[in-house]
């Protein structure tokens, strides 16, 4: 049984295609997402919406509690990279300053 060949064209337009799917399958699946993730906040915030009372150091206040369970998510999303940041700094120093102390043992040990 014989393939029919097809022409290069033929082949561009079905990758052309298949790509045009793809991006349009994704737009619809973020668009899904983002509309759910829009209702679950929308529900988050009304479930939340009574006042309480909140106590910082020396300061006292009150606000919704969704806007204090907000600022909460909101530091500890800056607080998580800026500590992974410092450590991935730290550990790639560490690496540098063995790497230094091996090369000079090495050097060393070919001098004696």
């Amino acid at each position: 049984m014989r393939r029919k060949n097809k022409e290069p064209s033929d082949v561009q337009e079905i990758v052309a295609n298949a790509k045009k799917l793809t991006r349009e399958r994704g737009f619809r699946i973020g668009l899904v997402t983002g509309a759910l993730i829009t209702v679950a906040i929308a529900i988050f915030i009304i479930q939340n919406a009574e006042r309480t009372d909140l106590e910082y150091l020396w300061l006292d206040f009150s606000m919704p509690l969704w806007i204090g369970l907000l600022a909460a998510f909101a530091a500890g999303s800056l607080a998580g990279p800026l500590f992974l940041s410092t450590w991935r700094r730290h550990r790639r120093a560490k690496q540098e300053r063995r790497a230094a102390e091996h090369a000079i043992k090495e050097a060393e040990k070919n001098l004696s």
